[in-house]
């Protein structure tokens, strides 16, 4: 057995072996650790890190071992080195400088290797630094979804030591004012056209120095505003030095930052306090990388081959740290899914194959479905799928066990912000029932007396430093509390039973303060207090105990007319809540909580656990619809329950009229009618062939090819673009003009395309679908809503527009204008149906394919 690490190394890469792996582990920890007076090259140890991270090196390992040994010295080789996000790019790019990394999986599919990538950090680094007006360096925040554009950003300052953090999309318009302020941001990119609108209110009504950058596809439609890769364009010749070979250039030499800049803050992330208020939790280079080898120790049969594909924002820890810096550390490839929604995650599972997947249980649950569906799980998740991890909320032990016999080593986990995500991790050969797993390697943890949860370690962050946001200073050198109860078992795996701090998380993962919306309802009259319900559910509802007291109650006897009053203080309330902590339905209470049922701590307080018991089920009786159904003119249409809440919406809010769909909260109604014979009926300003005298709604406000030119749905329902959704039955779509022309065209299947959730910004309680689309199609749905409704001669010259379009646009959105524009042939003026035929001739010379 060779006697120094030079010689260990290279026996090891000549010929990898359990043993050699023991003996190289065991010098560095002699050296490091136990500081025998070994001597060790800085060079030698970012060899062992680059071997260490292989999953041949981590398998020579026993669990204990991966625990007691390699994890304690694998981070004392970090700190000797203080090893960085930046040296691991480095070493991705000089060891797989052509494999692919980041990839578009929808758009314009762009794709950068390793090498590319730490090229084009390189050059947005330094064109941030040379695009200051003033010697102040730049501060960056993203406001903005899962983005290949926001990921790149955000590697780049982290690899060249420009501060950066990553913001929720459901910040209102005081809490962005108050963390630009507060962390002294001067750019902030932003990816949608309202989350645009909502920036620049910000800044304005603020008065901050803060330049907003466009990184969505198209131009901004608001003046004055710079696309982000404009603005690295031109401000790259202005950078110095100028930058040359900058995969070599990303890695530190000679250890030249500084100790006390390794464990500083490099970014801040924010979670939900229990008040509700943003905390800010500050994350070094330390905690980050340690993180890396810390989860890979506990994974030690991921890193061969690895494809993800990320739908989890930058704001989301186990996005921005397991999925993106995990695959720049296993050295695999990301996806970018384009949106959050089930049909576009699985359209790109079964085009992509990822080998992984980290998720919410609700995906895992709809995956169970989509596979047993489909017929296989090979077929629903492309067929590669080895391992996953749960997290944030309950999955069920026999959904576990589905996947274990699908050979997916599907994990359960707990985490939070605080601990650079995970905490606790099931091992991937040993599930326990209900567990949320054992600590992760590196990570200490320990039960006070009443069960809390506590945590320490090196990669447990430190809070922002106490200011008068109300940011609470934590030392990562203390035990920090997680606020969470649980039990232990004999075989070391951990329960969740209850919560100690006023926070749950819904169905999908986002983390709720049920006491400060709670405390929106304080003080109005009529009501003595309420308990907001949403644990695990895809919404939340309220209970109201009613204050019988109250002068404005006085009279008012009739359920009827109390829900409405109560109805409109909820609609109120939901204006100025992010989306997913909107209420949509409400039970009235006749009786209070009391104590002596165990509703009520001595305090006063809420005992939310005993409330959600007593009153199961009054709350379950509003969830027991997943959609609300309503029937006009012989149609049946279906409206989820999540596109009311999008809207700001209640469930009484809707209601039938003679002429259509009315909403009371935003005064708009839905024009519905039949169509000029059976199967056709009117939606708003198009005219859809159906399969059936049924339609959902939600699916044709998600496609594109059944909202597009439809400005009355625009206006009642959010739209979004949702290329993979499927209309089921809508076989064909028309412009009204139709209706007056004695032809019929022959009817057509409309085109499966491609799919989305729904969008998760915060927006105004009229709906609209201008958060959540791009620029491109929203200027082509206006377009085409002109052009269906002007008269001839406007329409004549809309056509130029349509034609300029056809040539620029996507494929995508190319096949759904040539649609829109067939139907148009039967326009009732001659003049339209000429011209529609020739824009599409001059595009493509066989217009055959273009008509529905």
């Amino acid at each position: 057995m060779p006697s120094n690490l030079a010689d260990l190394l290279s026996a090891y890469e000549r010929q990898p072996d359990p043993e050699l792996a023991a003996a190289l582990i065991g010098h560095v920890r002699r050296a490091l650790l136990e500081r025998d007076g070994t001597q060790i090259a800085d060079a030698e140890l970012r060899a062992l890190l680059s071997i260490a991270s292989s999953t041949g090196f981590r398998r020579a390992f026993t669990h204990e071992q991966r625990y007691e040994d390699y994890e304690p010295t694998i981070r004392a080789a970090l700190l000797h080195l203080r090893y960085s996000i930046g040296d691991m790019l480095a070493d991705s790019a000089r060891l797989l400088p052509d494999r692919s990394y980041l990839e578009e999986g929808d758009g314009e599919r762009r794709s950068l290797t390793f090498a590319q990538t730490a090229l084009r950090c390189g050059i947005i680094a330094h064109a941030l630094r040379a695009g200051m007006t003033n010697a102040t360096a730049p501060r960056v925040a993203v406001f903005s979804g899962n983005t290949l554009e926001g990921a790149l950003c955000d590697l780049a300052c982290l690899v060249h030591r420009i501060f950066i953090t990553p913001l929720s999309v459901h910040l209102d318009e005081d809490a962005l004012a108050k963390i630009f302020r507060r962390l002294e941001i001067t750019t902030v990119l932003v990816d949608t056209e309202d989350r645009l609108r909502h920036v620049l209110r910000v800044i304005t009504a603020h008065d901050l120095e803060v330049t907003p950058l466009f990184i969505g596809a198209g131009d901004p439609e608001e003046k004055g505003v710079e696309r982000f890769d404009a603005f690295v364009a031109r401000n790259r010749e202005k950078a110095l030095p100028v930058i040359a070979d900058l995969p070599s250039n990303t890695s530190r030499k000679g250890n030249a930052r500084s100790a006390s800049e390794y464990v500083g803050a490099a970014t801040v992330m924010f979670t939900s306090g229990s008040t509700g208020e943003p905390k800010g939790v500050c994350f070094s280079q330390l905690n980050m990388v340690s993180k890396r080898f810390a989860r890979a120790a506990a994974l030690p049969d991921v890193g061969d081959d690895e494809t993800l594909v990320a739908f989890l924002p930058l704001f989301h820890t186990f996005g921005r740290f397991l999925e993106l810096q995990g695959m720049l550390f296993w050295g695999g490839r990301y996806v970018f899914a384009g949106n959050p929604g089930r049909e576009a995650l699985f359209a790109r599972m079964q085009e992509f194959r990822p080998t992984g997947m980290i998720s919410i249980p609700q995906r895992w649950a709809e995956l169970r479905e989509e596979a047993e569906r489909s017929g296989s799980l090979a077929e629903a998740g492309g067929g590669r799928l080895r391992w996953g991890l749960s997290a944030a909320g309950y999955l069920s032990p026999a959904t576990f066990r589905y996947f274990h016999r699908e050979g997916v080593a599907l994990c359960s986990g707990f985490g939070m912000t605080e601990a650079t995500g995970g905490i606790l991790m099931t091992p991937p050969d040993v599930y326990e029932e209900d567990s949320v797993g054992i600590p992760l390697p590196g990570i200490e943890v320990g039960l006070s007396e009443d069960g809390e949860m506590k945590m320490r370690g090196p990669y447990v962050a430190a809070g922002l430093p106490q200011s008068a946001d109300g940011v609470v200073q934590e030392s990562v050198e203390d035990w920090v509390a997680t606020g969470d109860l649980f039990t232990r078992s004999e075989s070391g795996h951990y329960r969740i039973v209850d919560r100690v701090k006023d926070i749950y998380k819904n169905s999908r993962g986002q983390t709720i303060a049920p006491l400060a919306v709670e405390n929106r309802f304080r003080d109005v009259p009529g009501i003595r207090r309420c308990f907001l319900a949403g644990d695990g559910r895809s919404h939340n509802t309220l209970l109201i105990v009613l204050d019988d007291e109250a002068p404005v109650l006085q009279g008012v006897t009739s359920l009827r007319q109390r829900e409405t009053y109560f109805n409109e203080i909820v609609r109120a309330v939901n204006v100025d809540l992010p989306v997913y902590e909107r209420i949509l339905d409400f039970t009235l209470l006749e009786n209070d909580f009391s104590q002596e049922e165990g509703e009520l701590t001595p305090k006063g307080s809420l005992n939310r656990k005993r409330i959600a018991e007593r009153y199961g089920e009054e709350i379950d009786r509003m969830y027991r619809e997943r959609a609300r159904t309503y029937h006009i003119a012989g149609l049946r249409l279906q409206i989820p329950l999540w596109m009311l809440r999008d809207i700001g919406c209640t469930e009484r809010d809707l209601g039938v009229r003679p002429e259509g769909l009315y909403n009371a909260a935003t005064k708009t109604l839905l024009r519905v009618s039949a169509g000029r014979s059976e199967q056709y009926w009117r939606i708003g300003d198009l005219e859809y062939q159906l399969g059936g005298a049924s339609v959902d709604l939600g699916r044709l406000c998600r496609q594109p090819a059944g909202w597009t030119g439809n400005a009355a749905l625009e206006n009642f329902l959010p739209c979004h673009e949702g290329w993979d959704v499927s209309l089921e039955n809508v076989l064909a779509v028309y412009p009204l003009q139709n209706l007056e022309s004695t032809s019929r065209p022959q009817a057509g299947k409309a085109r499966d395309s491609e799919a989305s959730a729904p969008g998760e910004e915060k927006a105004d309680a009229r709906a609209s679908v201008r958060g959540s689309i791009g620029t491109a199609l929203l200027q082509l749905h206006r377009l085409l809503a002109l052009i269906y409704t002007a008269d001839t001669p406007t329409a004549l010259q809309l056509f130029d527009d349509i034609g300029a379009a056809l040539q620029s646009v996507p494929r995508r959105h190319v096949s759904l204008l040539r649609t829109r524009i067939g139907a148009c042939a039967w326009h009732p003026e001659e003049a339209v149906r000429i011209r529609a035929y020739e824009t599409l001739l001059l595009f493509d010379p066989d217009p055959g394919d273009s008509a529905p």
